[in-house]
């Protein structure tokens, strides 16, 4: 007799071993980048940025997302990247790793979120720029340049 619980069970251990594999080789979950680190929400952000003028940061990531942990580690951990956010804008760091919450759901919606990492540059309550996936840190410091004014 054939079983067929056993095919989906054998999937779901090979999934659950190269995740745990992929999690130990590139470190885990990366730390919230300095700019994030007071993990400001998008609703505070906007009004500090109405304050300030300063246009809004908004980083879109989640725990599991492994494009995420490396942007973070990588260009989002650059000294010439944390100064600039921080002297040019209103960062808010938007969490997504349980997307069932009602502020991911909010936001996912009114932003567009659609994929991880997303970066979102407002200004005046206006999406301005939008930069998806992991960048260089030449890159990302040439569209902060462009998108922040």
């Amino acid at each position: 007799m054939k079983r067929s619980w056993q095919k989906p069970v054998l999937w779901i251990v090979i999934a659950v071993a190269v995740f745990g594999f992929l999690r130990v080789k590139f470190g885990g979950i990366a730390p919230t980048p300095e700019a994030f680190a007071a993990h400001t929400s998008f609703d505070d952000a906007m009004a500090q940025s109405e304050l300030s003028g300063k246009p809004v940061l908004l980083m879109a990531t989640a725990d599991w997302c492994g494009p995420c942990q490396i942007l973070k580690r990588g260009a989002l951990s650059d000294p010439a990247i944390t100064a600039w956010i921080a002297e040019k804008t209103v960062p808010a760091y938007a969490d997504f790793t349980d997307g069932n919450t009602a502020e991911a759901q909010h936001l996912g919606r009114l932003l567009g979120i659609r994929s991880f990492p997303t970066l979102v540059m407002i200004r005046d309550g206006v999406e301005v720029s939008r930069r998806e996936g992991v960048v260089s840190t030449g890159s990302l410091l040439k569209w902060l340049e462009q998108a922040g004014g």
